[in-house]
């Protein structure tokens, strides 16, 4: 941060110039909700192990950690994903609908057919990149990160279902979508951890996580009718060459 400010120091005095609140208040008005999303998609990460440490051994806070350092880390490309598709639903949305429905079904069809066997593969995989990474002694944190690893798809789908509501302008349903997601999590983690232990702990992540994109796939029903059902009438069918170039 330093060397950063060091680098503009010429440019701060500088940095007012142009300044337009109408702009800035447009801007907060439609950003807002993604704040609060994010700041609550934090606190969700964190909510399994901060009840895990209430309910559970300080050992266990351990094991669990290494399922979720895992976990975030494959999850990132979704973020980077999601950067890259956001321009191509704004440019279509309300323009172009159909064109968009497309466009949306043939890009997680694409996600499915990679991200589904890395889960299989990493799921078998885990005990020995468990004990590769992080040594014999967190090999009780397989079974939660195999349990967690079923997340993935679930995961990504919902970054691009959140990518097409906030193309849409309804970005206000992200803030409902990550309390459905914490709450229901807490919900589960506070029952299922006591029975279970940290497996309990990534059950309740996944059923969480299942029940917040039921919500994201009901508003994209809304606003441009894509369903589950068509998405997977789509996955069954060969893609149709003269619609990948008019889609360009």
């Amino acid at each position: 941060m330093l060397a950063t400010v060091l680098v503009l120091r010429k440019h701060i005095s500088k940095i007012l110039q142009g300044f337009d609140w109408k702009i800035a208040k447009e801007i907060l008005s439609s950003s807002w909700p993604l704040g609060i999303s994010s700041l609550l998609g934090s606190i969700m990460i964190s909510t399994d192990i901060f009840i895990i440490g209430l309910l559970r051994p300080a050992q266990d806070v351990g094991f669990y950690s290494v399922a979720d350092r895992v976990i975030q880390l494959l999850y990132a490309p979704a973020v980077i994903l999601a950067t890259s598709t956001f321009p191509v639903f704004s440019r279509l949305a309300n323009k172009d609908n159909p064109r968009l429905k497309v466009i949306f079904e043939r890009l997680l069809r694409t996600i499915y057919i990679a991200i589904i066997p890395i889960t299989v593969v990493s799921i078998f995989s885990a005990p020995f990149l468990v004990t590769l990474f992080f040594g014999k002694s967190y090999l009780e944190a397989v079974p939660s990160l195999q349990i967690l690893l079923l997340t993935l798809t679930v995961r990504y789908t919902s970054v691009i279902l959140s990518n097409l509501i906030f193309a849409y302008d309804q970005q206000k349903s992200l803030v409902k979508f990550t309390l459905l997601g914490v709450s229901t999590n807490i919900f589960f983690d506070i029952i299922l951890i006591p029975i279970f232990g940290i497996i309990g702990s990534a059950w309740a992540t996944l059923l969480a996580q299942l029940i917040s994109n039921v919500y994201l796939w009901h508003q994209a029903r809304k606003i441009n009718n894509i369903t589950p059902v068509s998405l997977l009438k789509y996955l069954l069918l060969p893609p149709i060459f003269g619609k990948v170039r008019s889609d360009r």
